[in-house]
């Protein structure tokens, strides 16, 4: 019995190896598709909302020294 179906398998492989090969090739491009870092992101985008991380809050010696750097630019 076993012996049948290994050659049915083998007479269809013959028969269909494009068909089996493209499927082969579609089952691994479409398992290495899913890699971790693309996992948990944005799909459905709302125009004019930013959908990310919130932002750390800047310190406010920093935020006081980048004010006085932007007065000392001059705006002609």
């Amino acid at each position: 019995m076993l012996r049948l179906f290994i050659y049915w398998v083998i007479k269809m492989f013959k028969k269909y190896k494009f068909l089996f090969s493209g499927l082969a090739l579609f089952s691994l491009l479409f398992l290495s598709s899913c890699k971790e870092e693309e996992q948990n992101r944005i799909l459905n985008y709302n125009k004019g909302v930013y959908l990310g991380k919130e932002d750390e809050k800047l310190k406010e010696d920093l935020v006081n020294s980048l004010s006085q750097h932007v007065s000392k630019q001059s705006y002609n």
